[in-house]
């Protein structure tokens, strides 16, 4: 069985110039996709020698001579050693003590938990190896048995 359909004149030019306006557009679309990847093609080679010439550090060679250029650098710059002026002591200065008292206090010591007090804010903060206490540093150890907890800068106790 064979089936024939009959299109008049009419509707084959109506088809072929309705595929003539897809070919054209899709000829634009694909002319317009070359030009992007070249594009994209330069502007890759563009980046690559632009960080090829920060390597070579030739953008710091340019601003140096162009300081040069501009007399801001130069022997007249430069301060001899000999030319630096010995200061001397402040008549009024007064002395600093440090206090190397950390303003913490161990509460409460175990194996299973381990509890300290802020001294000045009567704030209490749970600890454990690793935690940061502030002003003393990351906990080092806790030892139970010697009620003391070791951080780089303080040890902190009853």
């Amino acid at each position: 069985m064979k089936y024939s359909t009959v299109i008049s004149p009419a509707d084959v030019a109506l088809i072929k110039s309705d595929l003539d306006t897809l070919n054209d557009y899709t000829g634009d679309i694909l002319t317009k996709f070359k030009d992007v990847d070249a594009n994209s093609e330069s502007l890759a080679t563009l980046a690559k020698l632009t960080k090829d010439l920060k390597n070579t550090n030739w953008a710091n060679f340019k601003r140096i001579k162009k300081l040069e250029e501009m007399g801001q650098v130069g022997k007249s710059n430069v301060v001899s050693s000999n030319s630096v002026t010995k200061t001397k002591p402040m008549a009024s200065a007064q002395a600093v003590t440090w206090d190397n008292k950390p303003s913490w206090k161990l509460k409460i010591i175990s194996d299973r938990f381990t509890q300290i007090v802020n001294t000045k804010s009567n704030k209490s903060v749970r600890i454990y190896k690793g935690g940061n206490i502030p002003s003393c540093g990351v906990v080092l150890s806790i030892d139970v048995v010697g009620r003391k907890v070791t951080t780089p800068h303080c040890v902190i106790t009853r």
